[in-house]
């Protein structure tokens, strides 16, 4: 990159930007993810960890998978089943324009493992844990307000540099599923196996 070209993005900073596509989408003109549909498509409700830190004890997925209207209902033992790795990705910059980071004294930095379901321990709140698929969006998230996620929460750190505190352990404690749902589309009008792997996301 130029310098001249490096000196007006610089500039930039701070200053509003002109935007184009406000008008169609204030007004009701544009559309987004949310406005497509496609036949035959299922939804998809996401249980998600409340806790930034805790162990995963139980999952308990059996009355979901009984709900009606339910497609499928996948925790990260049937991700560990099908092989499933964890999401190949890296948070840090990397072209040569890039800031350059490095981890205390200048050693490399962490990158954690990006697990689709976790089998093991949740490591932020909001991580998903389990995964249900239903025909509807009220089916879907109906089915996941009955899976019940049994935690041990696990001492945790507010700043990145902080050591952990080691707090008092709440042993099995049971929180009501925190569901956020997606939709996902092309889902034949089955039972599906145990795998998420054939869903195709519309996002």
């Amino acid at each position: 990159m130029s310098e001249p070209s490096r000196r007006g993005e610089a500039g930039a900073i701070g200053r509003p930007l002109p935007r184009k596509e406000d008008l169609r989408l204030l007004t009701g003109a544009g559309r987004f993810s949310d406005d497509f549909n496609m036949p035959g498509q299922a939804y998809a409700a996401m249980v998600r960890s409340p806790y930034p830190h805790a162990r995963i004890l139980r999952v308990p997925l059996e009355q979901a998978r009984a709900m009606a209207g339910v497609l499928g209902v996948y925790g990260g033992s049937d991700c560990a089943a099908d092989r499933l790795g964890p999401i190949p990705h890296s948070p840090l910059p990397s072209t040569r324009e890039d800031m350059k980071l490095t981890g205390p004294g200048g050693g490399r930095i962490f990158e954690g493992p990006h697990w689709l379901l976790p089998t093991d321990k949740v490591r932020h709140v909001g991580e998903a844990v389990a995964m249900v698929v239903a025909e509807t969006r009220d089916e879907a998230l109906d089915a996941v307000e009955t899976v019940e996620v049994e935690y041990e929460e696990l001492p945790g750190s507010r700043t990145p540099s902080a050591p952990s505190r080691k707090e008092p352990r709440a042993r099995g404690t049971r929180c009501p599923a925190t569901s956020s749902w997606t939709r996902f589309s092309a889902i034949a009008r089955r039972p599906i196996a145990h795998s998420p792997k054939p869903i195709t996301s519309s996002r």
